[in-house]
């Protein structure tokens, strides 16, 4: 692996951390019941989880008068097309946020995996009764 990657230091050690990081949440969220098999995210990866932080993130420029409101509209336009290179439905999207977020905070999703879990099946979520973004 090492072979294959940059000579830059620190390289090496970011993509075993990563390795890593995989090794122990991938097992965890079989476990829990959010993805059956690793080939179920190759394809989302955690890709709903930066968009959305990068959603997020812009939001918040816009409340701090970095953004103009054209520009978060801009922004969020392009965040929504990206994301659909990714994710076709809402529930591929709600795996892929969880698999970010177990990425980035660890396992322990609960809270998580219930709001996402609310928003698929809750009679009064907007999503409930759209499959496709």
């Amino acid at each position: 692996m090492k072979s294959e990657l940059p000579k830059e230091e620190g390289v090496f050690e970011y993509y075993l951390d990563l390795y890593r990081k995989l090794n122990n949440t991938v097992p965890d969220l079989i476990e829990q019941k959010v993805i059956t098999d690793f080939s179920q995210i190759k394809k989302t990866k955690d890709s709903a989880w930066n968009y959305g932080r990068g959603a997020f993130l812009s939001r918040c420029c816009y409340e701090l008068g970095y953004f103009s409101e054209k520009e978060l509209k801009e922004y969020l336009e392009k965040s929504y097309k990206g994301i659909k290179n990714h994710c076709c439905t809402w529930k591929e999207y709600t795996t892929s946020y969880v698999f970010g977020r177990a990425i980035w905070g660890g396992s322990n999703n609960n809270g998580m995996m219930q709001i996402a879990a609310d928003l698929l099946n809750n009679e009064k979520s907007p999503l409930k009764n759209k499959t496709h973004l």
